[in-house]
């Protein structure tokens, strides 16, 4: 879990979960009266350095593959996605833009 801070308080927070296929980006949440100011892109940011020599799956809220995309993220269908991450959307049925999300994949950063 990676968290920004503003004045001690957690302003936004976002998850990368170990599957055992995979590496997932998801929870990532900023309250609305907090966006805005880039708490948001704080975490994230935290969670790639940390997390991005694994390559890294999303299902990204379909209006903010732009923002992920500046993490690397790249749109994927979603048979690419591993079987345990694509398994939180079973019960879209295969039908990903009608549940409003669109898998994305950041490969892994190339080594220093």
């Amino acid at each position: 879990m990676f968290a920004a801070f503003s004045d001690n308080r957690v302003v936004s927070v976002a998850r990368c979960k170990r599957h055992t296929d995979g590496m997932e980006l998801d929870g990532v949440f900023t309250p609305d009266e907090l966006r805005g100011h880039g708490y948001a892109n704080a975490a994230v940011w935290g969670l790639v350095e940390a997390c991005g020599h694994d390559t890294m799956y999303m299902h990204s809220v379909a209006t903010l593959t732009g923002f992920y995309g500046h993490y690397g993220f790249l749109l994927i269908p979603e048979y690419e996605l591993p079987d345990t991450i694509r398994e939180r959307y079973a019960w879209a049925q295969g039908e990903m833009e009608g549940a409003n999300v669109a898998p994305m994949k950041r490969p892994p950063a190339d080594p220093i």
